[in-house]
């Protein structure tokens, strides 16, 4: 079968060298040419024992390859299976590490060279405390565990990010008022919506935020603060994500919805918050990302007046953010 080269631009990639690749270690800022793709999508680079998966590119009429989000997405590359046959200790590292996907991609054959750089690292890591312990008999357990800590703390940064976001939200009203009391805008459903987050990723795929919104209705404001459990389907191009949210809301009326009221002032409204969203995110750069979130909000807020009765029961709305990781 004659050999097909296909030239692939890859403009931006984040690998390191690890040091007993050899042949096997490709430096991506430059021309970079395929040898063949197999049925699976899997594309072996020329002169090297290297793959890179074919899903993650799109093929010109020109027959160049190009990445298909971007020149900020990341893009992983492969070694076979047998790249670890006289490593043990390394192969189980490798799968312990590996998430689901990378798991098949595993048993398929294919092992990212991520997950082999981040256990040679640990594996560095530990010889390198192993060396310290012994030539340091005076090492304190302190130490040790402040060491530990300070590794627990850049992990943990590295997981965190921040979003805003601004849209509308519309409210769902039940109004049992006799209108003719009510002030004009006092049944206004509709207002404007920001929100702001902080969050931290378990995997590509899970995180939790922390999420805090206002809906401005004129009269009246509604305050919710809520944690949300979202998953997010990490390898497309536009990443869809799904998420489930809990919390509080608060409605706190800035004036009287009624008429000529001269009692005393309205109290405001709390009540448990149920809620779904869906969104779709799109990296712009390797830290920062735009997306587009529609959400349902349960909210049932009763506000009785003179015997007088409005509901806001429930908030739709859509809106727009960014979102920064550390």
């Amino acid at each position: 079968m004659m050999t097909r080269y296909l030239i692939i631009f890859l403009f931006v990639l984040n690998l390191f060298a690890i040091d007993d690749f050899d042949d096997k270690q490709v430096y991506f800022l430059q021309t970079i040419q395929v040898d063949s793709c197999d049925s699976y999508g899997w594309c072996k680079l020329k002169g090297k024992q290297q793959y890179i998966k074919k899903q993650y590119y799109k093929l010109h009429k020109n027959g160049f390859v190009s990445l298909k989000t971007g020149i900020n997405t990341r893009t992983w590359t492969y070694v076979e299976h047998s790249y670890l046959d006289d490593k043990p200790g390394l192969e189980e590292c490798v799968y312990e590490s590996a998430t689901d996907n990378e798991k098949t991609n595993i048993q398929l054959g294919y092992i990212k060279i991520q997950l082999i750089k981040r256990c040679q690292r640990q594996s560095t890591k530990q010889k390198e405390n192993n060396n310290t312990n012994r030539q340091d008999t005076n090492s304190t357990q302190s130490d040790q565990d402040d060491k530990k800590e300070q590794d627990d703390k850049d992990d943990i940064e590295n997981n965190i990010f921040i979003d805003g976001a601004i849209g509308v939200g519309i409210v769902g009203i039940e109004n049992r008022a006799d209108k003719d009391n009510l002030q004009d805008d006092a049944l206004d459903t509709n207002g404007l919506n920001l929100k702001v987050g902080i969050g931290y990723r378990w995997s590509d795929e899970i995180y939790n935020q922390l999420e805090i919104d206002r809906l401005d209705l004129g009269l009246a404001d509604i305050d919710n603060i809520y944690i949300s459990l979202n998953y997010r389907f990490f390898e497309t191009k536009l990443k869809p994500y799904l998420g489930i949210m809990l919390g509080a809301s608060v409605l706190k009326w800035q004036s009287s919805p009624m008429k000529n009221y001269t009692g005393k002032q309205i109290d405001s409204s709390k009540q448990t918050l149920y809620g779904v969203k869906f969104g779709l995110s799109k990296n712009i750069t390797k830290q920062t990302e735009v997306y587009m979130v529609y959400r349902f909000l349960d909210i049932n807020h009763r506000t009785t007046i003179e015997e007088e009765t409005i509901k806001h029961k429930h908030i739709n709305s859509l809106l727009i953010g960014v979102r920064y990781d550390f």
